[in-house]
C-alpha cells in the first residue's frame, strides 16, 4: 500500500549519502540552461518575455498575481528564480479565466502590497467590470497582454484546419483596452515593443496608481518565436544527453 512505500523510500532515502558530482553536474547544467535561455529572451520580443522582464523588475515583497491560459505558462517555463521575496497568487477559476481581475484586486486591498495582475484579452474580457474596484485599489496595476484572441489554442493540432480554428477557437474580437480603462477612470498606457512596456512598468512600479497597461503583441508570431526557442533550447541540452 501508499504508507508501506513511502516507509521504505523514507528508509533508503535516509540511509543514502547524496553524490556531490551528480548535484554539482545538475547545477551547472541549469545554470547553463537559464543562460542560454536568457540569451533568447534578450533577443527575441514576444509575450513570454515580457512576463520574465516584469518578474525581474518587481519591487522586494510586491504580489503577482498571474492569469491563466498563457501567462502562467510563460511564468512557468520563462520565469527565472529571483533574489527576492515575491508572493505569487493564482485562481484557476470555473473555467480558468473567471474572476482573475478581482481576485488580484482583492489580493492587493488585503495586503496592501503593491500588486500586478497579469491577464491575457480573453481573460481580461471576461472580467471587465471588476474594473470597477480598481478605483479604490491604488497599489493595483492590471496588465492586459493582447494577443486578439485565445493565442494558447495555437498550440493544439486544431490550429491547423481553418475555419473552425479561427471561428471557434482563436476568436479573435479586434478590440483593445483604452476605453475600458478610461470608462473606468483608470491610467492607461499602451505598449508594443520591449522598451515601451518596461517604460510602463516603470511607471508602475515607481508611481502607483490605479492603471491599466495594455501590451499589444502578434499572437501567431508569439508562437512562432516560443518554438524557435524550444527547438534552441533542446539543441543545446542534447549535448548534457551522454
Amino acid at each position: 500500500n501508499e504508507t508501506a512505500v513511502c516507509q521504505t523510500l523514507t528508509t533508503r532515502l535516509q540511509n543514502h549519502q547524496p553524490d556531490p558530482a551528480w548535484q554539482q553536474t545538475i547545477r551547472a547544467t541549469e545554470q547553463a540552461t537559464w543562460d542560454t535561455l536568457q540569451a533568447q529572451l534578450a533577443q527575441h520580443w514576444f509575450d513570454g518575455a515580457a512576463i520574465a522582464t516584469l518578474l525581474e523588475m518587481l519591487a522586494e515583497d510586491a504580489n503577482l498575481l498571474i492569469g491563466n491560459s498563457l501567462p502562467v505558462r510563460h511564468l512557468d517555463q520563462y520565469g527565472r528564480s529571483q533574489p527576492k521575496t515575491l508572493h505569487i497568487f493564482g485562481n484557476r477559476g470555473a473555467s480558468g479565466i473567471d474572476g482573475n481581475i478581482s481576485t488580484g484586486l482583492g489580493v492587493a486591498q488585503a495586503t496592501g502590497r503593491p500588486t500586478f495582475i497579469v491577464v491575457g484579452d480573453v481573460t481580461a474580457l471576461h472580467d471587465l467590470n471588476s474594473l470597477l474596484l480598481a478605483q479604490h485599489t491604488p497599489n493595483a496595476t492590471l496588465i492586459v497582454i493582447n494577443n486578439n484572441g485565445g493565442g494558447i489554442f495555437r498550440r493544439l493540432p486544431i490550429s491547423q484546419h481553418e475555419p473552425p480554428f479561427t471561428d471557434r477557437f482563436l476568436t479573435p474580437h479586434g478590440r483593445s483596452f483604452e476605453h475600458a480603462a478610461a470608462m473606468f477612470e483608470l491610467d492607461y498606457i499602451r505598449t508594443e515593443n520591449r522598451e515601451s512596456f518596461i517604460a510602463a512598468v516603470e511607471t508602475a512600479v515607481s508611481n502607483p496608481a490605479p492603471r491599466l497597461i495594455e501590451l499589444l503583441t502578434d499572437g501567431a508570431q508569439d508562437e512562432q518565436i516560443r518554438r524557435q526557442i524550444n527547438n534552441e533550447l533542446q539543441s543545446f541540452l542534447q549535448q548534457f544527453d551522454q
